[in-house]
């Protein structure tokens, strides 16, 4: 093997403990090495690889600089329909089968004050928290917004909507909707599941 510049030999031969100092350790590598030498420009693909790894791992860090852990994360959406227990079932099973985070997010658009509605969707909470969701409430008018803000502030991974057998206007409004959350929110799964009752 032909002999190296005394600075690369050194530069190589410490282990990095972090990406930072792989960074550092490609960098050296870098300036050291001559144009010419193949090394350079595997060290550059290496170099660029690493970078790339290192912005993403920026991305995924909390407000207080705690990298976040990179694992599934599942919400589902639901309301107080009683047919939402179902669609809750199936998020957790998700969730189980990933082993990963589960929430299940209602947003308050004035829509549910009656008793009834009340009564099915304190139910509702309460089947979430026992299939051990992390339940979120919010409120606001537009459902599509708030769930893609959601989305964003948690990195979720995956998403799930209930989808009832809804014809005419409503199936139109539906579909602005979902149609309205995939252009807002971040790059996410999204499963569109009927929701019944079995």
């Amino acid at each position: 093997m032909f002999p190296y510049d005394p600075t690369l030999l050194a530069t190589v031969e410490a282990v990095p403990q972090s990406i930072p100092d792989v960074l550092q350790t490609l960098q050296t590598i870098d300036t050291t090495c001559v144009d010419e030498d193949g090394l350079k420009w595997f060290n550059w693909e290496y170099l660029q690889v690493t970078q790339a790894v290192d912005r993403t791992l920026s991305e995924l860090k909390s407000e207080d600089g705690q990298l976040l852990q990179v694992r599934e994360r599942i919400a589902v959406c639901f309301s107080s329909n009683p047919a939402a227990q179902y669609l809750i079932a199936r998020g957790a099973r998700m969730a189980q089968a990933m082993d990963g985070d589960f929430y299940a997010f209602y947003v308050d658009t004035g829509a549910d004050e009656s008793d009834e509605n009340q009564r099915t969707l304190a139910d509702n909470i309460r089947f979430a928290e026992s299939v051990g969701a992390k339940v979120v409430k919010s409120e606001g008018k537009v459902v599509a917004e708030k769930v893609a803000e959601f989305v964003r502030e948690n990195h979720i991974t995956q998403v799930v909507f209930g989808r009832s057998a809804t014809k005419g206007w409503k199936r139109y409004f539906y579909l602005s909707a979902i149609h309205k959350f995939l252009r807002e929110s971040p790059s996410v799964d999204v499963h569109i599941v009927t929701q019944e009752m079995r």
